[in-house]
């Protein structure tokens, strides 16, 4: 489905239990009830990473065919070597443009990632660890643009809306009518209304 990242980070650390399911291993319906749902909530992120990419008109390939981890692997050793080039010679006009982008790329990686997530432009995993490798992905396509950081802002509240109009489009169809009018939804969103009304009462 998608290039593998580290094991040790956030989501990733199911794909021990993962390898261990395809090898054969028994797990009760609890747990496979987790794997699907952490399969759909992945693939779900993913999708919405690539759109938003192309909504951008973003020049990066595909979610699933982009290796985060390559990317920071080659963007450190190209950075410190860049650093060292930098430092060494007299001035900005002496650099490669190639390495040149590379240290500014690597340099607005990590202030849009921050924006990607205090913006909340992808929705939080209903069970299990966050899945960070959409939120890279963005916050790289972003970072090698040739958008400023106030083309940046406004990119992401840009798609915001997309998000938005999105789930109003969703609402609309018969499975989204089906699911508002579903006893469950209609009782916890009873409960909500309530709780927010006693909230106001109090203040």
């Amino acid at each position: 489905m998608s290039l593998l990242g580290d094991d040790t980070l956030g989501g990733n650390s199911d794909h021990l239990r993962f390898r261990e399911f395809i090898a054969g291993e028994q797990c009760d319906n609890d747990e496979l009830e987790y794997f699907n749902q952490t399969l759909d909530y992945c693939y779900n992120t993913m999708t919405e990473a690539t759109e938003y990419a192309l909504f951008l008109d973003l020049n990066i390939r595909d979610i699933q065919c982009f290796n985060v981890e390559t990317w920071f692997e080659h963007g450190a050793d190209l950075s410190a070597s860049a650093i060292v080039e930098f430092r060494r010679v007299s001035g900005v006009r002496h650099i490669a443009s190639k390495t040149l982008t590379a240290i500014i790329s690597r340099s607005r990686y990590q202030p849009i990632l921050q924006l990607i997530f205090s913006s909340n432009l992808f929705d939080l995993a209903t069970r299990g660890a966050a899945y960070i490798k959409p939120r890279q992905y963005l916050a790289i396509a972003l970072a090698e643009s040739d958008l400023d950081m106030d083309q940046i802002r406004d990119g992401i509240t840009m798609l915001l809306r997309f998000k938005s109009a999105r789930y109003m489009d969703l609402a609309d169809t018969d499975h989204g009518r089906e699911v508002r009018n579903n006893r469950e939804v209609v009782r916890h969103r009873d409960i909500f209304h309530t709780t927010i009304e006693k909230l106001r009462n109090r203040l």
